[in-house]
């Protein structure tokens, strides 16, 4: 739920601040799709896909063994957690401020 509030964030500042519509939804798509391979990315570039907080902050891992799935219960960082929550709060007041700056 904490990683949709900042996509939802994110995405409604983007479609607010850009006239062009399509370029929010293409902006949306290619994310869902890096979210998507962000597996395979290292660490350090999974921490900078926002989409790839799903898979990141998931309870659940699963390997791969001698073709058979070994599904592994983890507990979410704390860290991950803290900046998922603080990138919502600045996306979110990034958005409004902008958006209030502007006239209708």
């Amino acid at each position: 739920m904490l990683t949709s509030m900042v996509i939802l964030a994110l995405q409604q500042w983007i479609t607010l601040a850009i006239k062009n519509q399509a370029f929010a939804l293409c902006f949306g798509m290619i994310g869902g799709f890096l979210g998507m391979v962000a597996d395979f990315f290292p660490k350090t570039v999974q921490r900078i896909v926002i989409w790839s907080y799903y898979t990141v902050l998931c309870p659940v891992r699963y390997h791969v063994t001698n073709k058979s799935l070994k599904f592994i219960n983890q507990n979410p960082e704390i860290g991950m957690l803290t900046i998922v929550f603080l990138l919502t709060i600045i996306f979110y007041i990034a958005g409004s401020h902008h958006f209030s700056q502007q006239e209708v």
